[in-house]
């Protein structure tokens, strides 16, 4: 092979192959493209150049038609049909062969570009940095899709992109055959062929979103795809619009991702909720039944005039135990009430001083046994806020409660108030305990409790707080606790938004006391529970306060009882063997000669669905176990022959 060059270019410059029979054009060619600082070897044969291209010496080739050996055009069409000097670039020249189907031809043949002669040196240069940089977009833009090829052939999720108009598939990764089970030749074929797999019930949704998608460019679904062998798979799917420089959203790009271990793990968590709810309502249930005639026997001990003074102490002893744990079980259950978002506030405009009396009414037993002194630091004008005050005397009282549960006997207390701005600030110190540093940032979750006091086990399971913060969040506030270390003491301050225009004296209300019926001496009254400890003493107490009492302990006796006994109240276990407490009372409604009986619901079950299901079922009277005997004696007062009350 006989060829001429000037010194070949080093390594990553440009090389061009000038190809010419013509010794005299080939050397102004070469001359042209070596000012322009392009280095440039030279053939004058076709056979020559093949052997050079195929060497991969040269990134361009400039090919003149007119060769000894063979023409121009049969040398462009071997070079662009070897795969291995395919993306050489032709540029083709000649000064004979200069009509347009020659350019033609030329073009068709494989070449990149058509020069007719005499060339210019100016054009000639000109177009081989126009091919150079059209190779050099082509090559960034085939590295590109090289790159995002590895990248969507690799990772487990699927890639898709289609024209959203037609539409049509232009790319599906491999991930779709084993994400979907199923080949992607199908949809090159069918576009929608990747809906027949998702599962029946969610399709027509999953169609609808994505008809948004096509339409709008917004798409985001979670679905379930059976699978070839019947088992199901859950995807999330995504797609996003492509838009061009007018805006026009012409390509879809998507991501189809197997989210099976997290639908798996989060059904799993959503069931373990449902269970923990379950529990706590059964736990609830059980823990009010003991307790139930635990307090019916304090409340008879109480009775007894004849108590000395021994036996009245550990009376009181034993009904403040009862009230911690009734305290502890309703806690449990509101916490899960506002985790579960059922929990509801029913606000009103309260004064201030209303809400702390009563949190401190709830915690003066607790803290008289303790020997606590509680300081009292309160602003002079009465201060009304928008809150719900049943929850808010539960906030302070919890709090109440923790600072003198964690205080060593005899300890200071202070309950304080002042409003800064639009916001009222509560705080809650003591001089107990204090919190740690490292315990003082989840004091407020749930089932945390701080050190125990010296010699002393835990007390609480540690739901205190996390109620308290939860009914304070709902109420648009904030809790703080602050603390300068174990045995330094701690204070718990809490922010709530009031509204600065409120006036200072109390909104107008009605102060007209409602008028109560007329109490009678004796009701005949029917206790249907299978406790047999719970429903014998609380007999006893009805009788020692005038009643007429029969007992029964199973639905179908109690309703035989109560067509004979004919009751004006029953106080109705909820939880009896065989029928249950629901289905007594429908039974009982629908007896003619029971219409004016009046069903009180008296039940360990306390939630929100309780209360509705024994409505519901016919209760005029939803009570929580244990009985609270000021309750229940105000209720016994209300109830009359002639009148008949309301659900409450």
């Amino acid at each position: 092979m006989s060829v001429m060059s000037t010194p070949l270019l080093n390594e990553g410059g440009v090389v061009i192959l000038n190809v010419d029979d013509s010794d005299k054009d080939r050397l102004t060619k070469t001359r042209a493209l070596e000012h322009a600082g392009f280095r440039v070897v030279e053939a004058a044969t076709g056979g020559d150049a093949l052997e050079l291209v195929a060497a991969k010496i040269p990134d361009l080739v400039v090919l003149d038609m007119n060769l000894r050996d063979m023409d121009g055009l049969e040398v462009c069409r071997r070079i662009k049909e070897n795969p291995a000097t395919a993306s050489t670039l032709v540029l083709q020249t000649s000064a004979v062969l200069n009509g347009t189907l020659d350019k033609i031809r030329s073009l068709e043949g494989g070449a990149d570009n058509y020069l007719t002669g005499p060339v210019e040196s100016l054009e000639l240069v000109a177009n081989v940095r126009a091919l150079l940089r059209l190779r050099d977009v082509q090559r960034e833009l085939h590295e590109n899709e090289e790159r995002f090829r590895q990248m969507a052939e690799n990772i487990g999720d699927v890639f898709w992109i289609f024209e959203p108009e037609s539409p049509r598939m232009l790319y599906v990764s491999p991930a779709y055959e084993k994400i979907w089970g199923r080949s992607t030749g199908r949809l090159f074929k069918n576009f929608y062929a990747w809906q027949e797999s998702i599962h029946p019930a969610d399709r027509e949704r999953v169609s609808h979103a994505f008809s948004q998608l096509l339409n709008y460019g917004h798409y985001e679904q979670d679905y379930r795809l059976l699978m070839p062998d019947g088992s199901e798979r859950w995807v999330r799917d995504r797609g996003f619009p492509v838009s061009d420089e007018t805006g026009r959203n012409y390509r879809i790009t998507r991501i189809s991702q197997d989210i099976s271990a997290f639908k798996i793990a989060e059904l799993a968590l959503q069931e373990a909720a449902v269970r923990k709810d379950e529990f706590l309502a059964t736990l609830a249930h059980e823990l009010r039944n003991p307790l139930a005639p635990m307090r019916t026997a304090i409340d008879l001990m109480r009775m007894n005039s004849a108590v000395d003074t021994v036996n009245g102490s550990t009376r009181e002893i034993i009904s403040r135990q009862i009230d911690h744990l009734v305290r502890l079980v309703d806690d449990l259950l509101d916490v899960s009430r506002i985790t579960q978002g059922k929990l509801s506030l029913q606000k009103e405009f309260i004064e201030l001083s209303s809400v702390i009396d009563a949190a401190i009414e709830l915690n003066t037993d607790y803290l008289q046994s303790r020997q606590h002194r509680l300081t009292l630091n309160m602003p002079s004008t009465n201060i009304w806020l928008k809150a719900d005050s049943v929850r808010m005397t539960q906030v302070i009282g919890n709090l109440l409660h923790n600072a003198a549960k964690y205080t060593p006997e005899r300890g200071e207390i202070v309950l304080s108030a002042r409003v800064d701005g639009n916001h009222l600030r509560i705080d809650v110190s003591d001089n107990g305990i204090g919190i740690s540093a490292d315990r003082i940032h989840d004091i407020f979750n749930l089932f945390t409790q701080a050190q125990r006091l010296q010699n002393k086990a835990p007390e609480g399971l540690g739901v205190g707080l996390s109620l308290v913060r939860h009914l304070v969040e709902l109420h648009g506030g904030t809790i703080e606790a602050h603390s300068h270390g174990a045995g330094l003491g701690s204070t718990f301050s809490v922010n709530l938004p009031i509204n600065s225009s409120l006036p200072i004296s109390s909104p107008k209300v009605d102060n007209e006391s409602p008028k109560r019926l007329k109490r009678i001496k004796s009701l005949r009254i029917l206790l249907v529970d299978d406790s047999v400890d719970a429903v014998g003493l609380l007999k006893i107490l009805l009788e020692r306060l005038g009643h007429e009492v029969e007992v029964a302990h199973e639905g179908i006796t109690a309703i035989e009882l109560a067509k004979q006994f004919q009751p004006q109240v029953i106080l109705l276990d909820i939880g009896l063997p065989g029928i249950d407490g629901y289905q007594v009372a429908r039974r009982l409604k629908a007896i003619p000669e029971l219409q004016g009986t009046q069903l009180v619901a008296l039940t360990g079950y306390g939630q929100d669905r309780d209360r509705e299901h024994a409505f519901a079922s016919g209760f005029a009277y939803h009570m929580i176990k244990p009985l609270d005997m000021d309750m229940l004696s105000d209720l016994l007062q209300r109830v009359t022959p002639d009148a008949v009350p309301s659900n409450s």
